[in-house]
């Protein structure tokens, strides 16, 4: 698939969006100062008042920025009760192609299917802007590095309560950026006792986060 192509859609549907949403203000606004007048009684007072106030020299400037805030404020608390709260339950087959852990619930019964690096899913999360998304996965292998010694010391706590926490936060990243194969290593210690009996292959996952972070610089280096 062109990379370019996905990524010049995304970026034209961003746009599309924005000039959506100013349209509509501008027409509103507008439509506000011509026809206030043609509002009868108490509510053409009403905006008549409002239309003065924000028309006046000095108060201009701050109620474009009030009105300016107020769409964002709309648009941020709409996009919180489509998402729903920070802490959800990600299901990484709604994200990723062949993403479950297969039957056997081991890395070993993992799909052959799953990819190291689902490239179209990563320029789609994109949303038009590739170098952003991978400035946030370099923090992403940066950051779990540094997790690892932590998980380490749970794991001799045997810990797996708070281990599988940490695991299922991991998981969280790498559904983002279209880490398959992580995804699936991780969704396997999410199933009941998984932890507690087969425990958790640090050494294999490490190798898992390697070839991922590999794939990312390849990815980068063919739509650079």
């Amino acid at each position: 698939m062109n990379m370019t192509r996905v990524d010049n859609d995304n970026r034209v549907k961003q746009i599309a969006v924005g000039v959506g949403i100013l349209t509509v203000l501008t027409v509103a606004f507008c439509g506000t100062l011509v026809g206030w007048r043609h509002v009868p009684g108490l509510a053409g007072e009403w905006l008549g008042l409002i239309v003065g106030v924000m028309t006046t020299p000095f108060l201009l400037e701050a109620s474009f920025v009030i009105l300016g805030l107020t769409v964002v404020l709309v648009l941020n608390s709409w996009h919180r009760r489509r998402s729903g709260d920070d802490w959800v339950e990600l299901d990484p087959s709604q994200f990723l192609p062949c993403a479950g852990p297969g039957d056997g619930g081991s890395m070993a019964a993992m799909s052959d299917e799953l990819v190291t690096m689902n490239l179209v899913h990563f320029v789609k999360m994109a949303y038009g802007d590739v170098p952003w998304l991978r400035s946030l996965a370099c923090d992403f292998f940066r950051e779990t590095r540094a997790l690892i010694p932590q998980w380490l010391t749970l794991i001799e706590a045997r810990n797996c309560e708070e281990l599988r926490v940490e695991l299922h936060r991991c998981k969280g990243g790498a559904s983002l950026f279209g880490f398959e194969r992580l995804v699936a290593m991780l969704g396997i210690c999410e199933s009941p006792m998984a932890v507690e009996t087969g425990g958790f292959d640090v050494a294999a996952f490490e190798r898992e986060l390697a070839a991922a972070e590999r794939a990312l610089a390849a990815m980068t280096e063919s739509v650079a």
